[in-house]
């Protein structure tokens, strides 16, 4: 059972205030599912996860992780935006985010051509992922803000499409 009474939040992203949370109050008994939609969904978990902060955390790491991955779209299926994501990152109780968007796509060289998925994502996600690269380097901030193109794939992926896999600054 999960019971919450008169919850506020309240953010300051810049000189504006949004208010997540104005005095609400909830009660989820056992076996009851419960879906926040809307484009301040993931500000109103990040809230409700901070009022009950403890029983959230053992829950998280008797999983095994303490690694939360949310989806957060507005009404029109539209995901958040990096001012966003940079707006939720001023609230000290989150470690990082990165946000994530992906697709398939068919990755072609002269020498092959494989079906990958693709993400989108941001330079914290190398962080939050905890992730090793064998050559080359992952995002870095400068190229997320310069709209640069940049491409970190698997060795399986190099081998497949490339023929190899030392492809760290090849352009084909």
């Amino acid at each position: 059972m999960i019971e919450l009474r008169d919850i506020s939040k309240v953010y300051h992203v810049g000189e504006s205030e949004v208010r997540a949370l104005d005095h609400v109050s909830m009660h989820v008994d056992d076996g009851e599912f419960v879906a926040i939609i809307g484009v301040l969904s993931l500000v109103v978990l990040v809230s409700l996860v901070n009022t009950s902060t403890s029983s959230v955390t053992s829950a998280i790491s008797s999983m095994g992780s303490d690694l939360l991955t949310v989806k957060v779209s507005d009404d029109y299926g539209n995901p958040l935006k990096l001012k966003d994501i940079d707006a939720l990152m001023e609230d000290d109780t989150i470690g990082a985010a990165a946000p994530m968007v992906s697709t398939s796509v068919t990755a072609a060289s002269s020498y092959s051509d494989e079906t990958a998925t693709v993400y989108g994502t941001t330079a914290a996600y190398y962080d939050i992922k905890n992730l090793e690269l064998a050559s080359g380097r992952f995002l870095k901030r400068s190229d997320v803000d310069n709209h640069t193109n940049v491409v970190v794939i698997n060795s399986g992926l190099a081998t497949e499409v490339m023929g190899r896999t030392d492809v760290a600054a090849s352009a084909s």
